[in-house]
């Protein structure tokens, strides 16, 4: 067995995993293996980056929404239509629905993600710990 040492007297043991089932088997085909594979971390951070971008776009055009539905109202009560004024006006909806897109991506989440890994592996390589990747 791979990592055991028997000083002196006798024993029995039964293998129940051995090669590349086992744990040094798996930390050994990790090291060897040169494709990147997310961590469950990375994972996890595309789902929320995902679930954000969702909730922005769903925010975003029922902001857009409201803001032209008003503005039919509005039309229709007063009766008036000045073309150059209202297409202006009705772009400016359109530029605050893709303005509330871009502010609700956080562009700030992967870097601090990457600073307190940083920290993590910096302590971790003091307590002698393995650390492939962040």
């Amino acid at each position: 067995m791979g990592g055991t040492r028997i000083l002196t007297g006798e024993g029995l043991f039964m293998a129940i995993v051995v090669g590349d089932s086992s744990t040094s088997g798996k930390i050994e085909a990790l090291l060897r293996s040169s494709e990147p594979t997310l961590t469950p971390l990375q994972h996890k951070l595309e789902a929320i980056a995902r679930d954000i971008g969702k909730f922005g776009l769903i925010g975003a055009s029922l902001i857009v929404f409201v803001l032209f539905l008003r503005f039919a109202i509005e039309r229709a009560v007063k009766k008036n239509w000045d073309t150059y004024e209202h297409l202006g006006e009705m772009l400016r909806f359109l530029i605050i629905g893709i303005t509330v897109i871009v502010v609700a991506i956080p562009e700030g989440l992967p870097l601090s993600v990457v600073i307190s890994l940083a920290y993590s592996v910096k302590r971790m390589l003091k307590d002698n710990n393995l650390v492939r990747r962040l």
